[in-house]
């Protein structure tokens, strides 16, 4: 990770110095932008490759429907396709890898290039501390970069960080797995190594630059590409959701997520029509119901219907019939999102590209801050106002739907959340995360393998090479020292 921080440190900084100005050599972590006009272009540039999808831009691969940088790591971990009729080329790496929960080179992608993203960030961080320039302009670039160093550090703190103890492993205490963290390009040397910090401190470091996009106090009208106020309460919401019940959990976090979802909402309506859900997946149409959408392009490349590959059927990936089942026959939801019968249901939820191939990610959705509102609610003991907020959810989404009349309502919200979020980015692999859930699936070629609660593969394996060997401070996730990179 240090390695990387310091190339990025000289690509950037080439960013902003003329073809006359290349000999200049500056001392070590002095970097060339001069002036407030040189700040806008340095991140200016970089948050439009973001926006224009630039495949060259490894931010943008955070923002695909199906996962990072190609790949469909996320659904193909959760527990919704059906693997028995898949055909491929590469079915026996799938066995080998996936379908086992342990495809390190995915992970490692996400780990590395996530870090890179960073990078950017605290470098855009140091310079706009250095310029002092509090204009709105500049204010904007900083919420933009404070937002997406935040989101990653989450995102990165999901995927790596253990939620639970590891007995098997003798791992008692997962709080003290948290991320290695570098705070700013002044701490960066040839012999600098970012201590792996604690998960409270993990927390803490992403809550105080969600707090500090907080109090900057603004709503940009342009320029924004990922920050808006709602987004970042949706941000703020699925933070206060996700630590809740870590082992960093704060007494409080249930109240301040309820709190966030609904700033995130607050004047917004969930749709009650297929023809206005489908809007929130096409790239063509405009939706108010998602507090961020972020169109990214090549179908290809984010619908993986080029490794699910059937030779007599086509381009399909395939649906557990357990999941088609959960859907009320009138759902506005189940025939939008899947086709097929029984024992070939096909996903179809993202066959909106539009004609130049460009789909689009809607997050933090109404839907997603009114399913965490109800939880809250369940959490804090309070079934009643959970009811009302699940109920709103599932009458938008169910015609003549009037109220669940079960007794496990926060059964019912994870199953609604499974219904709404089917396949989308990572939902329900963190769900299954964070809810510690059993699952046992078997491959094509009929052997079983099972996913436990206290899982070690929840938390993904940390690279070896970009970041164990070269980091003397950081260690790996407990269980992965008993698995080999080519087992």
């Amino acid at each position: 990770m240090r390695k990387l921080y310091i190339l990025l440190l000289l690509f950037l900084s080439s960013l902003v110095m003329s073809c006359d100005d290349y000999l200049d050599v500056q001392p070590k972590n002095v970097l060339s932008v001069q002036n407030v006009d040189e700040l806008k272009m340095l991140i200016g540039s970089y948050m439009k490759k973001v926006e224009q999808g630039d495949i060259g831009a490894t931010g943008y691969h955070v923002f695909k429907p199906m996962g990072l940088y190609g790949q469909n790591i996320f659904r193909e971990y959760e527990d919704d396709l059906d693997f028995t009729n898949l055909f491929s080329t590469n079915l026996k790496w799938f066995e080998r890898y996936t379908i086992k929960w342990q495809y390190a080179y995915v992970t490692d992608l996400i780990w590395t290039g996530m870090y890179t993203n960073i990078g950017d960030f605290n470098l855009f961080v140091y310079e706009i501390n250095r310029v002092g320039d509090n204009s709105d302009g500049i204010n904007v670039m900083e919420a933009e970069v404070l937002m997406s160093r935040a989101y990653y550090y989450l995102k990165l703190a999901q995927y790596f960080c253990p939620y639970r103890a590891v007995p098997e492993y003798g791992i008692t205490d997962p709080e003290r797995y948290g991320l290695p963290i570098m705070k700013s390009v002044e701490a960066l040397s040839e012999d600098s190594f970012a201590d792996r910090l604690s998960q409270k401190e993990t927390y803490d470091f992403i809550l105080n630059d969600l707090k500090a996009l907080e109090e900057l106090d603004i709503d940009p009208s342009d320029f924004n590409i990922i920050y808006n106020r709602r987004a970042m309460y949706g941000l703020m919401a699925e933070f206060y959701m996700w630590r809740a019940e870590s082992p960093a959990g704060e007494p409080d976090d249930w109240e301040n997520a309820r709190i966030c979802a609904e700033k995130s909402i607050a004047g917004t309506a969930l749709v009650e029509t297929q023809n206005d859900l489908q809007k929130v997946f096409n790239p063509a149409e405009g939706s108010s119901t998602s507090a961020l959408r972020v169109t990214t392009p090549i179908k290809t490349e984010t619908d993986g219907y080029e490794f699910y590959y059937h030779s007599d059927l086509g381009d399909d990936i395939y649906v557990r019939d357990i999941v088609f089942d959960l859907y009320d026959d009138n759902d506005i939801r189940r025939d939008f999102y899947i086709s097929g019968i029984p024992g070939l249901r096909q996903l179809e939820k993202f066959g909106l590209a539009d004609d130049a191939g460009r789909t689009v990610q809607s997050l933090w959705r109404v839907a997603d801050m009114k399913l965490i509102i109800a939880e809250s609610y369940v959490r804090e003991g309070d079934p009643g106002n959970a009811r009302v907020h699940l109920n709103e959810v599932k009458q938008s989404r169910i015609p003549g739907f009037v109220s669940y009349g079960g007794d496990d309502v926060l059964d019912e919200i994870v199953r609604e959340r499974r219904k709404e979020f089917l396949c989308e980015s990572n939902y329900r692999w963190l769900d299954m995360k964070r809810l510690g859930l059993t699952y046992t699936r078997t491959s094509t070629g009929g052997d079983s393998y099972t996913l436990l609660p206290d899982d070690f593969r929840y938390s993904f394996r940390i690279p070896e090479d970009a970041e164990i060997l070269h980091n003397p401070n950081c260690f790996q996730n407990p269980g992965w020292d008993f698995i080999s990179e080519n087992e």
